[in-house]
């Protein structure tokens, strides 16, 4: 980078410590693997959230399912595997106390 290096910790490490902060198992199970998006939970030991991450295989830096503004040789590959305004609106919908139901 122009303005020196920067290391960042592995998504698995921030992944447990969110896992831990909210109360969930520190190892993640993989409910889902198909067609390059891979769905893991760290599921709650106390009845609490969950904690669910969504894997895109090949997806550069792009909103999923958005248009592709920048040209891949900044922001990487764009894929249509999964629209993230969708799965969004999806898991509010579904959440308790949620307004949304029905809309």
């Amino acid at each position: 980078m122009p303005w020196g290096t920067r290391q960042n910790p592995p998504v698995s490490q921030l992944l447990t410590t969110w896992a831990k902060l909210l109360g969930c198992e520190t190892e993640p199970r993989t409910i889902s693997d198909k067609d390059q998006v891979k769905k893991v939970e760290y599921p709650s030991r106390t009845n609490g959230p969950t904690l669910t991450v969504l894997y895109l295989e090949g997806h550069g830096h792009h909103w999923p399912g958005g248009q592709k503004v920048l040209p891949e040789s900044m922001t990487g590959p764009i894929t249509s595997k999964l629209d993230a305004t969708d799965t969004l609106w999806d898991f509010f919908q579904a959440s308790p106390g949620s307004s949304a139901k029905g809309r």
